[in-house]
């Protein structure tokens, strides 16, 4: 007989023995599937990570943290298709195999599932709260109904490239590409895999040839529309305020991308079997909503999730994990009859022996004194839960899996190394950076140091990581000592450092954005902001000992200087000085060798004729032309969007980087006064996204505007060529007394017009105002006037100020045309 202590374990546990065991899908976590059994994953420990990340203190509290929140459904009615949600309900392993949502309903008749099931969509439909509103910048153009103008090949490669197959598992169809160092990754596994496990074991490299575990995805297409999926991906910490799907700082015209190629290959995929045939959705009428926020109730989804006019009850009624150890808890209550209700409302999480096993042993020491976890532990299991393992390598544990390291590139394939495009090691991590800079790393505010890698740093939930970068600190004993007590007295050392830049540095790393040709490395100006100096000391002198493998030279061989006049030739004075003038206030000199690289002048200035520079600019994305004009007034024209982007007073551009640099930096104007212009397409249509049907929809994805190149007349200024919604578009930009004359022409027009509800839209944006019917102002000055209004009046066209999409906008209707292929001219004049 089983003593009478582990009798409780038996009554919480009735739902572990009760799923089948032949069960294929059981839940998946990550952090289990991958360590469980391993040294790096005790049971105990795997039996608290599967209690956290499958919610199950939503119900059994353990009060010593806040349960895991569910997805939020607030939405639900915005985002999830109908038939998916029901079938989800009825049987959510079936619909996704892995899930770690349980089966509530596995205790229920047929009859009375559906019934149940169609309730619970009905009341899921109701949630429609708003999506945030998208503002749009310079740097971040937000299209007319982005969401229906992705493009699925570069969605796969935003897929493969940016880390998601990190976690997910990768397109079998698609070929990784990750250059030179990933071409030795492959000789590299071909070597390992002739070696049997033992002897793998005995070299220690079991862990770094073992495969990453993947994440399942339901069936996007079946699950999202367009919309849902596309904002999902743009904000998906506000529908998982968990956090386990991180923020991939995503555009939203990325996020396009990365919703067609899903939904395009899901659907490529078709009907795997997995799924219930589709049957019809009865209508949401108010008593099937009512019915079904009593059962969101009953069943206890409010437990972990949160939607509109519900909320979870002060006491669940069951017992908390310490007093499942209790016999007087042994009794779920004290009638027959309200056991079978228990049982009918007991979650059913298909869990394997390996999961049943991991939880009992947890439970067996809920509730009793326990070793207090030191940091080093608290570091390790917040990373199992975050599963930054799939990324990150930490003391042995982790790293990107042998299978998916192919996957992982540089910007233009450039040769750096392992370190220069994987994930960076966390080992010893807390006496490298700060803790201020760990924080804004994980909440991505402005923190990427890595320019060149493929691979995204995502942004994590701020309440799943505010411990972690001082748990960091704490772990690894971070040294907390400024500069001057690990240096010494440094005021007289920055010149000295400047000198020392030039031994090796400026060859490979930035300084405050300025670097020699061809240099992509970290820019290490104002290095003190994000690393301790102590750690900066040790890697300088030693960094192979602090980064196996590294690329960085070794400048101090033996412990000695290679320049022996300088401060002495002593290391650590030298050490201090590079240390001094990295952190240097204000705006000291650059390196000699780089002033000199510098002195060299790639800026173009435009002369007698225009000047037309293809270059990549952060107003204007990476298809940008620019054209500078002897006017001293400029444009930057976006080829992808087919827009003009940016005007701008004053010097040109420097055209070093553009020709030079094998990774481009954007080209940033040289002058003054810019004036961001619309951020899509000038021709839009009028019609009403609510009355968009799927049919125009398909109409308008299929006529997104397309860049058709540029002309250039005997005087050097380009027409810019596009078309798009069955028209053809020429613009000319050329420069007056104040600023530019732009001369449209709109070519295509026929009597359909009218009923495709197209407009030209002059201008957008925030503070837009009409002086006249045929002039208008925005708040940063910059004027607008038609020219030949009278010419416009007689062709029926008069300018209107329309709030659309959260701003103002001055659109000109396009009339239908008398006679087919019309055409129409609109001149413009910008002043600013």
């Amino acid at each position: 007989m089983l003593p009478r202590c582990f009798f409780p374990l038996l009554v919480f546990t009735a739902c572990l023995p009760a799923i089948a065991q032949d069960n294929p899908a059981p839940p998946v976590v990550a952090g289990f599937e991958r360590f469980a059994g391993s040294d790096a994953l005790e049971p105990v420990q795997a039996g608290q990570l599967l209690i956290g990340e499958l919610r199950c203190t939503a119900c059994h509290a353990d009060g010593n943290a806040s349960p895991l929140p569910g997805p939020n459904l607030q939405a639900a009615g915005l985002r999830l298709r109908s038939q998916w949600m029901l079938q989800f309900i009825e049987d959510p392993q079936a619909v996704k195999p892995g899930t770690t949502m349980p089966n509530l309903l596995g205790q229920f008749t047929a009859k009375e599932k559906r019934s149940i099931a169609e309730s619970i969509v009905a009341f899921l439909r109701s949630q429609r709260r708003p999506y945030q509103e998208i503002k749009a910048t310079g740097a971040q153009p937000v299209p007319y109904r982005f969401w229906e103008r992705g493009n699925p090949q570069h969605g796969a490669e935003l897929y493969h490239q940016s880390g998601c197959v990190a976690c997910h598992a990768a397109d079998q169809n698609y070929q990784p590409d990750g250059g030179p160092a990933a071409a030795a990754d492959d000789r590299l596994a071909q070597l390992l895999e002739e070696l049997d496990p033992e002897e793998l074991a005995e070299l220690g490299l079991d862990d770094i040839v073992s495969e990453a575990f993947s994440i399942p995805h339901a069936d996007l297409a079946q699950k999202y529309t367009s919309l849902g999926l596309t904002r999902f991906l743009l904000d998906p910490l506000s529908t998982r305020p968990g956090g386990r799907m991180p923020d991939m700082k995503l555009a939203p015209v990325e996020a396009a991308d990365l919703a067609a190629y899903l939904i395009e290959r899901d659907d490529a995929a078709g009907d795997d079997g997995t799924t219930a045939p589709a049957r019809s959705v009865p209508t949401a009428d108010a008593q099937r909503i009512a019915d079904g926020k009593k059962w969101f109730r009953e069943l206890r989804c409010v437990q972990c999730h949160a939607a509109d006019g519900v909320t979870p009850p002060t006491d669940t009624g069951l017992v908390t994990l310490a007093a499942l150890r209790s016999a007087e808890t042994a009794r779920c209550s004290d009638s027959s009859a309200d056991r079978d209700s228990a049982a009918r409302h007991r979650p059913d999480y298909s869990l394997n022996e390996a999961q049943q096993q991991a939880i009992l042993a947890a439970l067996r020491t809920a509730g009793s004194p326990q070793p207090e976890a030191t940091a080093a532990q608290r570091v390790h299991q917040e990373l199992l839960r975050q599963n930054c393992y799939a990324c990150h390598r930490r003391d042995s544990v982790g790293g990107v899996g042998r299978d998916r390291r192919g996957y992982f590139a540089t910007v233009d394939h450039i040769d750096l190394g392992d370190e220069g495009r994987l994930p960076p090691p966390l080992t010893a991590v807390g006496r490298k950076l700060t803790v201020p800079w760990m924080s804004k790393v994980l909440k991505g505010q402005k923190a990427d140091v890595r320019p060149h890698m493929l691979a995204r740093m995502p942004v994590f939930a701020t309440e799943a990581t505010k411990t972690l970068p001082a748990l960091f600190a704490a772990a690894d004993e971070a040294s907390q000592a400024t500069s001057k007590t690990v240096f010494g007295d440094t005021a007289q050392l920055a010149d000295a450092g400047r000198q020392l830049m030039d031994t090796g540095c400026v060859q490979c790393h930035a300084f405050d954005g300025q670097s020699m040709p061809g240099v992509m490395g970290v820019d290490i100006r104002g290095i003190g902001q994000r690393m301790h100096p102590q750690w900066f000391a040790d890697f300088l002198m030693n960094p192979g000992k602090l980064k196996p493998r590294t690329r960085m030279p070794t400048f101090f061989q033996n412990g000695e200087s290679q320049d022996k006049q300088l401060l002495g030739g002593d290391p650590q004075r030298q050490i201090a000085a590079m240390w001094t003038y990295l952190n240097a206030s204000g705006k000291p000199r650059l390196p000699e060798k780089l002033e000199t690289a510098r002195a060299t002048n790639y800026e173009l200035i435009p002369n007698k004729r225009p000047v037309v520079l293809r270059t990549f600019m952060r107003e204007a994305g990476t298809h940008a032309i620019a054209v500078g004009y002897p006017h001293q007034v400029h444009l930057a024209y976006d080829a992808l969007n087919c827009r003009p982007a940016l005007l701008w007073r004053g010097r040109f551009l420097d055209a070093q980087g553009t020709w030079f640099v094998r990774f481009t930096p954007p080209a940033d104007p040289l002058g003054s006064d810019p004036v961001p212009l619309p951020d899509d397409f000038p021709i839009i249509s009028l019609r009403s996204p609510q009355k968009t049907s799927a049919t125009n929809a398909q109409t308008d994805t299929n006529t997104a505007p397309r860049f058709d190149g540029y002309r250039l007349d005997s005087h050097g200024t380009p027409t810019f060529l596009s078309h798009g919604h069955g028209l053809r578009l020429s613009e000319r930009w050329e420069p007056h007394e104040q600023g530019f004359r732009r001369t449209l022409t709109i070519e295509g027009l026929t009597a359909q017009t009218a009923a495709q509800q197209l407009a030209l839209r002059l201008h957008g944006g925030p503070g837009l105002t009409s002086k006249t019917p045929y002039a208008a102002k925005d708040e940063s000055g910059l004027q607008l006037r038609l020219l030949d209004a009278s010419n416009l009046k007689n062709q029926g066209l008069a300018p209107e100020l329309q709030e659309r999409a959260g701003q103002s906008q001055w659109l000109l209707p396009l009339a239908p045309a008398a006679s087919e292929q019309a055409s129409a001219t609109i001149v413009i004049q910008y002043s600013w």
